[in-house]
């Protein structure tokens, strides 16, 4: 397989419900340009202490999780940005978690895996 290569279209269902009738429709591969996009708004650590991620913040994160990762859903609806915001607290709380597990379980490639190598002769310390 080469290594230069383009992100796939491909998706999975993500399930919201325990009858699977609700669900997220994602991505299963993300572009460099998606992966930038989102790290961008990662938050460190939530918490209202200066310099950490405020709630707004983690909550734009979640935001941009939904328009990168998301291309459909069973809600008879389009899936934009505005959409997600007009969602019951609760419904949104659904899509937060499915989301985030999904983001987590999203391995780089192979290059961008990789940790720095440390200069010659050091090894870590612990």
């Amino acid at each position: 397989m080469s290594i230069l290569q383009k992100a796939t279209q491909e998706t999975k269902k993500l399930f919201l419900d325990e009858e699977k009738t609700e669900f997220l429709e994602v991505l299963v591969d993300l572009s460099k340009r998606q992966f930038n996009t989102i790290v961008g708004f990662m938050p460190g650590k939530i918490s209202d202490e200066p310099g950490n991620m405020t709630v707004a913040q983690a909550t734009d994160f979640q935001k941009v999780l939904f328009t990168e990762l998301v291309v459909g859903w069973s809600l008879d609806e389009p899936t934009t940005g505005e959409t997600y915001d007009a969602l019951t607290a609760d419904a949104g709380n659904a899509i937060d978690t499915a989301l985030s597990e999904h983001f987590a379980s999203l391995n780089p490639g192979k290059a961008e895996s990789k940790a720095p190598s440390t200069s010659r002769g050091s090894s870590p310390k612990g």
